[in-house]
């Protein structure tokens, strides 16, 4: 909301709305339609991924409900096309690799000219047509580094795709004029955050690297951080979470931010034996990468995408006990069912504590008569066949 009154472009969704009154937010634009020449309308449709409440932190959509694509599709790309829209394109935060059949076969049957969805490749996949639609990928991380253009020939009235391609065009910055106000700005407040970036929290031993998929050493010492902030009986990190590696000698306040970019809070909750199974057999799924932990260990399978299988899980060496109830501390991103780890939702008696950043810079200040620190893979996580 707030920065679509700073944006000089619609954001649009067509599925977004408020919860009770049925209606698209007031800073959504379900539908834009361009004039490109040629007498040719072009529509433009949002679409959100009805999955977002379950990937992102839950205050960011607060009072929001997400329509599934049919029901979002359904009445909009037809009422388009009876209004002279030649080609409906239609803009979404889907992945062409994890939408499902379900959510496609419902983009087939109101029949789009173009779906965008977003990538992750370093190199851009080609375009392609499927079921009579032109697919094209947008990089979801080089941002503002590349452009991602759709080149269309079309013919007849109303107007058809009879080719297509696409590039990804790189961004020279250095050949942009920067604007002189803007950049007094950012420099006096470059200088500011260096200063706090600069800050000497800990030393560390070696080098660590994250690990996505695996038990990870800085893993271990976030969710160590987090038990010790709480007393919980267990911690729970996402290897998501963690973002960059850990290197030797120095270890600074800006290095922190590096590892843990996001302002995650600490929740603590009580929460079922079996709402722990069901989160660590997501984990053994490797989709949103493994649960990272402190207080208990676990083990699993995982043969191919849809072959896995969580083998045992222990807390402080003994079997943990589906109708048990146990004290765990994670973050509120996982909270409130992140990363497709819905088993967090279960949880009961809430109770949220300061941010994760400060519990782990105050946790490596504890250790600083023992600086350089060495931080171990413990066998938390064993993966068998």
């Amino acid at each position: 909301s707030e920065l679509s009154e700073q944006a000089e472009f619609p954001f649009l969704s067509s599925n977004v709305k408020e919860i009770g009154t049925g209606q698209i937010p007031a800073h959504f634009t379900p539908e834009v339609i361009l004039y490109p020449g040629q007498s040719i309308k072009v529509g433009l449709l949002g679409l959100t991924p009805p999955q977002t409440p379950d990937l992102t932190f839950a205050p960011n959509v607060v009072g929001l409900e997400f329509a599934d694509v049919a029901t979002a599709l359904k009445n909009r790309i037809p009422a388009l096309r009876k209004a002279g829209v030649d080609l409906v394109v239609l803009l979404t935060l889907l992945n062409s690799r994890k939408i499902t059949p379900g959510q496609w076969k419902s983009i087939v049957d109101v029949k789009p000219d173009v779906c965008v969805m977003l990538d992750y490749e370093i190199e851009a996949p080609r375009v392609v047509m499927k079921d009579g639609i032109v697919i094209k990928t947008v990089s979801g991380y080089n941002k503002t580094k590349e452009i991602d253009i759709l080149n269309l020939t079309l013919k007849g009235d109303p107007a058809k795709i009879v080719a297509f391609s696409g590039t990804r065009e790189v961004v020279n910055h250095a050949e942009l004029t920067p604007d002189k106000k803007v950049a007094e700005i950012v420099e006096e407040t470059t200088r500011k955050v260096q200063k706090l970036k600069e800050e000497k929290i800990a030393e560390f031993a070696r080098d660590y690297q994250r690990r996505y998929h695996q038990e990870g050493p800085i893993g271990n010492m976030v969710a160590d951080a987090m038990r010790a902030e709480t007393s919980a009986e267990i911690a729970l990190q996402n290897a998501g979470g963690i973002q960059n590696n850990i290197s030797s000698g120095t270890f600074t306040v800006g290095d922190l931010f590096n590892v843990l970019p996001f302002d995650n809070q600490l929740v603590t909750m009580e929460i079922s034996g079996s709402a722990l199974l069901e989160v660590l057999t997501q984990s053994a799924s490797l989709y949103r990468g493994v649960m990272q932990v402190s207080g208990m260990s676990y083990s699993f399978a995982n043969r191919e995408e849809d072959d896995y299988e969580l083998k045992w899980a222990r807390v402080n060496g003994e079997p943990l006990v589906a109708t048990r109830t146990y004290f765990i501390c994670t973050n509120s991103f996982l909270a409130s069912g992140g990363d497709n780890f819905l088993g967090f939702k279960q949880g009961r008696n809430l109770e949220y504590g300061r941010i994760q950043r400060d519990v782990v810079k105050d946790y490596l200040a504890r250790f600083k008569d023992k600086w350089p620190i060495e931080l171990k893979v413990e066998d938390r996580i064993k993966i068998v066949e």
